[in-house]
Parts: C-alpha cells; sequence; structure tokens
C-alpha cells in the first residue's frame, strides 16, 4: 500500500558494497519527505534489515537468485499499485522533492514516460563536479507525434540515464525484452546495454522530459565511490561485464527485435528501414560519454545560480 500516497517507488539498489549506503540513509532521515522508498540487496548475504522510518521495505534478493532483471521483475510484481519508478542507487543521493516534481508532472502529462531535472555527478572527494548530463538538462522536450522523429530527438547526443521517474509499465516492459533474450545468443542482458535499452522503450512509448526546474540527483563519480561493475569478481555471468558495446551492436544484425517494439507503438517502414532507424540510434557517436570537470567553490553548476 502506498504510505504517502504517492504514485512512485523509490527503488535503492546495491551489490556487495556496503560502505555508501549508510550515508544515503542519513540523508534521508534529515530530509522532510513523502516519497515511499525501498531497499533491493543483492549481495550474498544481507544486513539484519534495519528499522529506518523513511524506508518501507528492505528485500534481500541474492544475484545469483534472481539475475538484475529477475529482480527488478519481482520488484514490480510485489509493487503493482505504483504508476512510476524512480531507481536510484546506493553511491547516488535521489532528491524526494524532485521525484514529487516529476510525478506530478506525468501525472499531469499522461503522454509522457519519463521526466527527469539536472543530474550532478560530484568527483574529487566532494570538491568537485563534471557537467555530466548538463547537455540533457539543457534539451527541448522530446515529444514528435512520430515515433521515429521523437525517438532520434531523444539518442541525438544523449545522455542515457536511466535514474529517472519513469512509467513502472514501460519499466516492466524493458524488463521483460530483456528477460525473453536472455538465455539466447542474442542476449540483450549485459548491464552495460540497460540504460539505453530503458531509455529506448521510454522513448517508443511516450514523451521524454529532462529538464524540469530542480536537481534530481547527486551522482558520486566512480572515483570517489568505485565501480560495482569492476570490483566485484564474481560479478552476474548474465550480465556479461566484459561483453563490448560493438559485440552487443553485432548481435542486431543477428536479430533486432527493437524493430518489433517501434511497429508495435505503429512506427511506420519497412522491416529494413526500421532495422537501419534502430543501428542509427545506438550508433556509440550518438552518446556524449566525455565531460569537463569544474570545481565547486569556483564555478557551482548552473542549476545551482539560475
Amino acid at each position: 500500500m502506498n504510505e504517502n500516497n504517492t504514485k512512485t517507488l523509490t527503488v535503492i539498489t546495491f551489490y556487495e558494497r556496503k560502505d555508501t549506503l549508510p550515508l544515503l540513509l542519513s540523508y534521508y532521515e534529515g530530509v522532510d519527505s513523502s516519497i515511499d522508498i525501498i531497499i533491493v540487496d543483492q549481495s550474498k548475504e544481507t544486513w539484519e534489515s534495519p528499522s529506518h522510518e523513511k524506508i518501507k521495505a528492505w528485500h534481500h534478493l541474492p544475484a545469483e537468485k534472481y539475475n538484475f532483471y529477475q529482480m527488478w521483475k519481482e520488484i514490480l510484481k510485489l509493487y503493482p499499485e505504483y504508476e512510476f519508478i524512480y531507481w536510484n542507487n546506493d553511491d547516488d543521493i535521489a532528491v524526494p522533492s524532485a521525484i514529487t516534481m516529476a510525478e506530478k508532472f506525468l501525472t499531469e502529462n499522461q503522454e509522457y514516460t519519463l521526466a527527469q531535472g539536472q543530474m550532478v555527478q560530484i568527483r574529487d572527494n566532494f570538491t568537485g563536479y563534471t557537467d555530466y548530463g548538463l547537455a540533457e538538462w539543457l534539451k527541448d522536450d522530446c515529444n514528435s507525434s512520430d515515433i521515429l522523429d521523437r525517438t532520434g530527438e531523444v539518442f541525438t547526443n544523449s545522455y542515457v540515464n536511466p535514474h529517472s521517474t519513469i512509467k513502472s509499465s514501460v519499466f516492466l516492459e524493458a524488463v521483460n525484452f530483456v528477460l525473453d533474450t536472455s538465455n539466447s545468443d542474442v542476449s540483450y542482458a549485459p548491464i552495460k546495454y540497460w540504460d539505453k535499452i530503458l531509455t529506448f522503450f521510454a522513448a517508443a512509448h511516450g514523451n521524454r522530459k529532462t529538464n524540469l526546474p530542480c536537481v534530481t540527483a547527486i551522482r558520486t563519480h566512480r572515483e570517489t565511490s568505485g565501480s560495482v561493475l569492476e570490483e566485484s569478481m564474481d560479478y552476474p555471468e548474465v550480465l556479461e561485464r566484459d561483453t563490448s558495446y560493438d559485440t552487443i551492436l553485432q548481435r542486431l544484425e543477428k536479430n533486432n527485435p527493437f524493430v518489433d517494439v517501434l511497429i508495435s507503438q505503429g512506427a511506420q517502414g519497412s522491416r529494413e528501414e526500421l532495422h537501419e532507424h534502430v543501428l542509427q540510434l545506438l550508433d556509440p557517436d550518438n552518446f556524449a560519454n566525455k565531460y569537463s570537470d569544474h570545481t565547486l567553490s569556483e564555478n557551482p553548476p548552473p542549476s545551482y545560480t539560475s
């Protein structure tokens, strides 16, 4: 049951890393918020579930029993009453007021499937930041009624960010899409691909807003919090940690199920034309992976001063 009359479930996930979560819980202790938060631990052994006034529930779904996508399917099955999902990592701070703002926008604008404000990434032991995602925040809404134009807008100079407020139905469809391919030789389960898949599904199903007048999350750079993807020696095999992006793109030539998604949402064109469209969307040159560093004291992020 929704405890705060919210339509959004904020899901904090982590795997084996237990040094960052206490900091995040301390933040929520000191914030006046009315969002529903659950914690999902995929570690082999969990902590004893702590009592915390801001945490609705603590779930232990170990990766050896539930891979990343099975975990998400289980969570979405357990919480069908929520219209939206916000996925947060244990080393990032999702701002409750921003989640509430995104929920309000999506509720009032049903043709949209995803909403967020600016993402700020902290580095250098919290004394600096990058302009990670700034271009996304400065983008106009991607709201063309033509699905090919809209997906093209989304994947142009894109920071694909899965940590947004997203319709739960879209999130679940993306999860099922991956699970349907995960036991084949053209699996789309590699974790490096998940942000692109979720971005694609949100764009295929509706409009995208990444310019809400707020900071949605404070993200920590890998140099500060480390990377589970790189550090964990027993990372779940199905997530294919070492599979290159080029290898994943090659799988599209064997089987491109993204075409069927476009067709189901009314895309016009032959399968060959839609296949080429998908290849263009997922071209690595579309993704803005480089960004500059700044010092907080000398040059605060734009949204702080706008």
